[in-house]
């Protein structure tokens, strides 16, 4: 629904600006009315490629702006104080109009949680859930503390697994475009001299003019090719039932399989312990844990779970049969249901898993450049082989 900028006079003709949904002009003209504003000016505000609702806030920001928002609440500040100090301390230009518009839905009446709902392209919809959680149980300052960890935490993990996956992608791409290049540049002129020569190759030889006779031939066709499977990839991991599979494949991959099942872990036990700290009913916490994870199939069991413990099942017992979690998880989580205890028992094992992950990331590294460092010495091989076989035969005929 498009948002309107106004500025307006009130009864007692006080100048005062503000903005609102609407589904049209009339309908924003016609709302000022019904509030005895008399309107100003009114404009549509862009949202276009560059306005603010297509895109992503940083997660930096988003973490700062929570810490300021817990030490300002907590130092005994009214809410609206508490975001105009924020709004007049922020250099991001996106988020001061951010910060304005949570100010300006606050004095329309709409709690904090409301307001935040109303900014997707800033907050998510479990931010903005943490927070009703925290207004409903008038522990909003401790509830955003435990946010801006959780949002440090889900960002250190991201990060390490990027920073894993970025070695071999690198490799895999220079050698792809060493690969291209001598195909295009280096390989066509030893086949001429080589053609010339009408001797009888070598393996290695005849396997990289094979090779370059098609790359030469059919190179615009691997490119559309490639281009190609791109393009449906990225279709069928944005639907449903891409993403299902994608998310359920990624967990059982040979090597990286077990980096995304321990960085899986680790956040869902993390933003679980946190939202049983929160209060919230254990069915809502699920469902908050499990989508905060970001996984289509972690999502969908968790689903079959909270209706079992709806119908009164232990949750160890209920999550046991996913075979998602391993035999630790369901032990403690049995432990922490038992004691009373469950959020100091998911805090035991978002240490754990984050060692672990520490520990799968160093062994992969490792392994990757064992891996890699010998697809490149087969590589330069293959193609001394190749290129100095028939020179040599070419010297022996010459020599006798």
């Amino acid at each position: 629904m498009p948002r309107y900028i106004y500025t307006a006079r009130n009864e007692a003709g006080e100048q005062v600006r503000g903005a609102l949904e609407a589904a049209g002009r009339e309908k924003a003209l016609e709302s000022l009315r019904e509030k005895s504003l008399f309107p100003v000016t009114l404009e549509a505000e862009e949202s276009g490629a560059g306005g603010l609702r297509r895109r992503k806030t940083r997660p930096e920001d988003l973490i700062m702006f929570t810490r300021q928002l817990a030490a300002l609440g907590k130092a005994g500040l009214p809410l609206l104080t508490t975001l105009d100090i924020i709004h007049q301390q922020l250099d991001n230009p996106r988020w001061k109009r951010g910060a304005a518009r949570l100010q300006e839905d606050i004095v329309a009446g709409n709690s904090l949680s409301q307001a935040l709902k109303k900014q997707p392209e800033f907050f998510s919809p479990i931010y903005v859930n943490f927070v009703y959680a925290g207004e409903q149980g008038g522990v909003l300052e401790e509830v955003l503390d435990r946010l801006a960890d959780l949002l440090v935490h889900d960002l250190e993990n991201r990060r390490a697994v990027k920073s894993a996956l970025a070695y071999p992608k690198m490799v895999l791409l220079a050698l792809a475009g060493a690969v291209a290049v001598i195909m295009a540049l280096v390989t066509p002129k030893f086949a001429r001299i080589f053609q010339a020569t009408r001797m009888e190759l070598p393996l290695p030889t005849r396997l990289m003019l094979g090779f370059n006779r098609v790359f030469q031939q059919f190179w615009p066709l691997l490119l559309a090719a490639g281009i190609a499977l791109a393009i449906v990839t990225w279709f069928l991991l944005k639907s449903e039932k891409g993403r299902l599979f994608w998310d359920r494949v990624k967990l059982r991959l040979p090597v990286f399989g077990p980096l995304f099942t321990r960085s899986l872990l680790s956040r869902f036990c993390f933003v679980f312990g946190v939202t049983v700290e929160s209060g919230l009913p254990i069915l809502e916490t699920l469902d908050m844990a499990a989508r905060g994870v970001g996984n289509r199939f972690l999502e969908r069991e968790i689903a079959g779970c909270q209706r079992e413990i709806g119908n009164g099942r232990p949750i160890a017992e209920s999550l046991a049969p996913t075979g998602i979690f391993p035999p630790m998880v369901i032990r403690m989580v049995s432990i922490g249901e038992r004691s009373g205890n469950l959020s100091r028992m998911m805090k035991e094992l978002v240490s754990h898993y984050d060692l672990e992950l520490k520990y799968v990331i160093a062994g992969m590294t490792r392994s990757m450049e064992q891996v890699l460092t010998a697809a490149m010495a087969l590589l330069v091989l293959g193609l001394a082989l190749a290129v100095f076989l028939p020179m040599w035969d070419m010297i022996s005929l010459a020599g006798g």
